[in-house]
């Protein structure tokens, strides 16, 4: 059932550079981020990140290496942010659309509610970036004004496209099932879910248990699927064998091969993705052990699908809690492993990935 690779011109390697940012007394950011965007408004390069513990907005100047300013968000109030944020779209200095597992916002720089937008039962909308079960992103068109985003039909996946004017869905596309499960009756844990991202042009998606990339042309309204198998690992997970035993589900996502979400360098026109490969059992062993000490692999792909280039990151160097994100022309990695050997408390260590092609 797999589909074939098809192979572009391959890449002859990858460039590390590495970025410290120390943390200050008054600014105290985390070792890494699992919700990260960037920062399309300036050319210095920069990402945002939600951290969990103090309930903000980071946001990491990679030029000059520091944390440069905070959005601390309220959890009450008329400005309230309910939840965590598990979804964040820079579109102005002063309108940054996130989303909380709850509600719309668009908020200002400093906080301050500008718009709410509640679509009800909010299991029907799918937006995280959880690393055990998937990544999927929403998008802001501001000549649409609207908002698409993934939703649960119950019997499949869809991409909604909701008005902000009108109030209402304009446009929902049906996503294509996985080539291996036609019929969605197969369990794969926390992995059935699919991930999902978004260009102008496109609705990029993949399922966490296998490899297969599914593309949706917004212009031609067209489905098309492109093999993307590993050569390192295995290309479709394990069914878990019991979904109601709590540790058998727990060892289902690190015993078998995790295929995160498709992103996008923009200003090279190449795509990237990211995986996880599966690790034997071992009970003497915490799953936060098992975990960190999986392989990563970074698989490159050029603007028609064609592979470019796999390679395995380091082992026991970086976070695996969606540790990564896309910058217009490489990818960043946070290096935060509980395993790994470096002792750095005071500072935040990341990799920028350098791709040496053509731009």
């Amino acid at each position: 059932q797999s589909l074939p690779n098809n192979y572009g011109r391959m890449i002859s390697g990858l460039n590390f550079h590495e970025i410290s940012i120390p943390f200050h007394e008054n600014l105290l950011g985390l070792k890494s981020y699992s919700t990260t965007s960037y920062w399309p408004l300036d050319s210095i390069g920069t990402i945002v990140g939600y951290n969990h513990y103090t309930h903000s907005l980071d946001f990491l100047n990679l030029k000059e290496s520091r944390l440069s300013h905070v959005i601390q968000l309220s959890k009450e109030g008329p400005n309230g942010i309910y939840d965590k944020v598990c979804g964040i779209y820079p579109y102005k200095k002063d309108s940054i659309w996130i989303y909380d597992h709850i509600n719309f916002y668009l908020i200002d720089n400093v906080g301050n509610v500008r718009k709410k937008i509640f679509l009800g039962d909010r299991d029907l909308i799918r937006i995280d970036t959880n690393h055990r079960m998937y990544t999927a992103k929403f998008a802001y068109n501001a000549s649409k004004h609207s908002l698409s985003f993934l939703v649960d039909k119950g019997n499949g996946y869809a991409i909604n496209e909701y008005s902000i004017d009108d109030g209402q869905i304009i446009n929902e596309y049906n996503l294509l099932p996985s080539v291996y499960n036609k019929d969605g009756k197969q369990m794969f844990a926390d992995m059935n879910c699919p991930n999902v991202s978004f260009t102008n042009e496109k609705i990029i998606y993949n399922y966490p248990y296998e490899s297969t990339i599914y593309v949706f042309n917004l212009q031609t309204k067209e489905h098309v699927k492109y093999g993307a198998s590993s050569q390192y690992t295995t290309n479709i997970a394990n069914e878990c064998s019991n979904a109601q035993n709590y540790k058998m589900w727990e060892k289902h996502g690190v015993t078998n091969t995790h295929f995160y979400d498709v992103m996008y360098l923009s200003d090279l026109q190449i795509y990237v993705r990211p995986h996880l490969k599966g690790i034997d059992y071992n009970s003497k062993k915490s799953f936060q052990e098992l975990g960190d000490s999986r392989e990563l692999y970074l698989m490159y792909l050029n603007a028609d699908f064609q592979i470019i280039g796999e390679f395995k990151m380091k082992d026991f160097t970086y976070s695996y809690f969606t540790g990564w994100c896309a910058l217009p022309d490489a990818v960043l990695l946070f290096k935060n492993n509980s395993l790994s050997a470096l002792e750095e408390y005071d500072k935040m260590l990341i990799d920028i990935i350098d791709v040496p092609v053509n731009r």
